[in-house]
């Protein structure tokens, strides 16, 4: 646009005009930017939550389990040395 304003291609007053439009865009685009990183930076934060609640949870369970494969196992033991049959869980 400079060089076009030089060899007199732009008025100065079209000049003016167009440079204001193009401000007027560019603020407004990055604007758009800011509003989308921050909604993407929040999306981010969100998931990354999700995702340690639920390594959290999958740990819980596997420990749950255990303990009643353990349980299992023993009621079964013991049982056995009554001469019982086991119980179903």
């Amino acid at each position: 646009m400079n060089k076009m304003l030089k060899s007199k291609q732009f008025s100065p007053r079209t000049y003016d005009i167009k440079r204001k439009e193009l401000e007027t865009w560019v603020n407004k685009e990055r604007d758009e930017v800011k509003k989308t990183k921050k909604v993407l930076e929040e999306q981010w934060k969100r998931t990354t939550s999700i995702i340690e609640q639920t390594q959290k949870d999958a740990e819980v369970m596997k420990k749950i389990l255990m303990d009643s494969g353990r349980l299992s196992h023993r009621d079964t033991l013991l049982s056995s040395r009554r001469g019982e049959q086991p119980h179903k869980v």
